[in-house]
């Protein structure tokens, strides 16, 4: 056993469930990261037999949850917090405890919540603090250079869920898909190995709005809290339609300002500075998002000297697959005061730190700071993906150019690395590319799109192939299958507790839907099947014709009824969450 991931209670038992198999993955500073591979699950009563029902449907969900998660930890080194956040308490610890750990990315905290309400001083052995996201550490060179070059993103536990099941901001602040991501660079050749990184976030528009599935390819989008999914998804379809019409908007009350002020200040406790980078379309349904996330800002004007707004609209500006003009929004950034010639230790565009011992050597436990980040780039596009990705990796790129520059290991104005180390070129595309795709992963269902852009520098055939099968993949995932994973979610972080609320969880196998209606599928599929047996199964004679003729009648008009019903109902054939199901349906 690798680890103890934490204890679930469902309906009639609980479950100690252990980390069995892992992965090294890299260290810092000695201190190594581990990705959690495989696990078991073990019934505290009568641990070798068959498990009943409901707890079964409850355990597939929870495995289904531990196959797909990246799960990662360190036996001696706190991954939740950016390393400034630790440098600032004093220490990269030899060991550590859960209470250092960063509340928003203690992905199974639920799990352990009985081994924390332990009064025991000894209890921080027994509590493995883990994240979801993505970590990726290399030790490798650049222009010769000895350096670690790593990825941690780190996946907040708080409106954590599925691409259109969790969309804006709660009521306490907390956004979907909200990822801090950190660049962390160390220089092994120089004294003191001086350490940097450079930290982004990203997360769902901070607004209360929704995209609500009817089985078409683009959702409805609504602003605001939704109220009852109408009988008829067609009056839904005209709703979102007329609102995306009117491409302004001026109704306050329904964003939801005070949950909006509310993560402006948990970004603000955090970061001290941000930079709010919004790249949704300027045209058509995007635009409402735009608008109401303007008015929002115009609204809290009163943070207008920490909080910067910058708009990009990124499928104008780099329209024809010129992805590279990408650095215009950096010139924005740098226009609204994001600078990089102000190396103040207390006014940086980076952290950055070297180690030191008491005798002056360099030590592995003690960072002194020499520079602060004092300010976070909060990048959003609709999903916080695809977009979101290749402007993050862009400005990543940017930065690490910029500290690189202040070391004299290059000294080229081109922020490609290409010219002076194609292997560390390479290395930084895909490195980063995997990352957008792990995020992508979590909340769509799929790798990201645009991922050739991000590992090649330019757009290809076989990419847009990709983007295509992706967003058809992201499609069915999204309206047939993401209710399951959405109450995977619900159940592992504890939103949907079984040991209080007992009442849910036969939902998972009960079909509330009319007869008429569950049985819709089956004439499909049927009038499907009989039309493509009565056009391959050879014919005895000619007396057949017409019989068969009005074979094949009767069966069209079963697929065609069937396809009616499917279609006047399309939002009764979405897979909604069952364990916590959103208000609206």
């Amino acid at each position: 056993i690798a680890g103890f991931l934490g204890a679930l209670t469902l309906h009639l038992n609980k479950y100690l469930i252990t980390i069995t198999t892992v992965s090294a993955i890299g260290s810092i500073r000695g201190h190594t990261v581990y990705q959690a591979i495989d696990f078991e699950i073990i019934p505290v009563i009568n641990p070798t037999g068959q498990t009943a029902s409901p707890d079964s449907e409850l355990l597939a969900l929870v495995k289904n949850h531990l196959n797909s998660a990246k799960l990662y930890f360190s036996y001696t080194l706190d991954i939740s917090n950016s390393l400034q956040r630790q440098a600032q308490k004093g220490t990269l610890p030899e060991a550590f405890s859960y209470t250092q750990f960063d509340d928003r990315f203690f992905w199974n905290k639920h799990l352990v919540r009985d081994l924390l309400a332990v009064d025991h001083p000894d209890i921080s052995k027994f509590v493995l603090p883990v994240i979801n996201g993505f970590v990726s550490l290399s030790k490798t060179t650049i222009c010769g250079k000895r350096v670690t070059f790593g990825i941690i993103s780190r996946r907040s536990r708080f409106r954590a869920g599925t691409r259109y099941f969790t969309r804006g901001v709660d009521g306490n602040g907390n956004v979907a898909n909200f990822n801090e991501t950190e660049q962390i660079l160390i220089l092994h050749d120089y004294d003191g190995e001086p350490t940097m990184s450079y930290v982004q976030i990203r997360g769902s528009v901070p607004l209360v709005w929704q995209e609500i599935n009817t089985l078409k390819y683009v959702p409805a989008l609504h602003i605001g809290t939704p109220s009852r999914l109408p009988q008829d998804p067609r009056k839904l379809d005209a709703s979102s339609k007329a609102a995306s019409a009117n491409s302004t908007f001026t109704s306050v009350q329904s964003l939801g300002l005070p949950a909006t002020e509310k993560h402006l200040q948990q970004l603000l406790a955090y970061y001290n500075q941000v930079y709010i980078v919004n790249l949704v379309n300027n045209k058509g349904r995007e635009r409402r998002i735009k608008s109401a996330l303007e008015v929002a800002m115009s609204n809290l004007e009163k943070y207008a000297d920490r909080v910067k707004y910058v708009y990009f609209d990124f499928h104008h500006e780099c329209s024809g697959m010129r992805w590279d003009r990408v650095s215009l929004l950096v010139d924005l950034l740098r226009a609204q005061g994001l600078a990089i010639d102000d190396f103040n230790v207390n006014n940086s565009l980076w952290f950055e730190a070297h180690m030191l011992s008491s005798t002056g050597v360099a030590s592995s436990s003690t960072l002194v700071t020499d520079r602060l980040q004092t300010a976070v780039v909060r990048t959003n596009c609709m999903d916080c993906l695809d977009r979101t990705n290749v402007v993050q990796s862009f400005i990543a790129r940017w930065v690490l150019h910029q500290q690189l520059m202040s070391y004299g290991i290059i000294n080229t104005l081109s922020t490609s690395f290409d010219g002076v180390d194609p292997a560390f070129e390479s290395m930084f595309r895909n490195t980063w590319a995997e990352n957008g795709n792990v995020i992508s992963e979590a909340y769509s269902g799929t790798g990201a799109l645009k991922t050739d852009f991000t590992r090649t520098g330019r757009r290809t055939r076989r990419g847009a192939l990709s983007d295509l099968y992706n967003s058809i993949h992201r499609y069915i995932l999204n309206n047939f299958y993401d209710g399951h994973r959405q109450d995977a979610y619900d159940l592992f972080l504890g939103v949907y507790d079984p040991a209080t609320d007992s009442t849910l969880a036969e939902a998972l196998t009960y079909d509330k839907r009319p007869l008429l209606l569950q049985a819709a599928p089956y004439l499909i599929y049927s009038g499907i099947l009989m039309l493509i047996a009565a056009w391959l199964l050879p014919r005895q004679n000619v007396e057949s014709r017409m019989p068969m003729s009005l074979f094949v009648l009767l069966w069209i008009g079963i697929l065609l009824y069937g396809l009616s019903l499917v279609l006047l109902n399309r939002t009764s054939y979405v897979n909604w969450p069952k364990l916590s199901p959103p208000d609206f349906v």
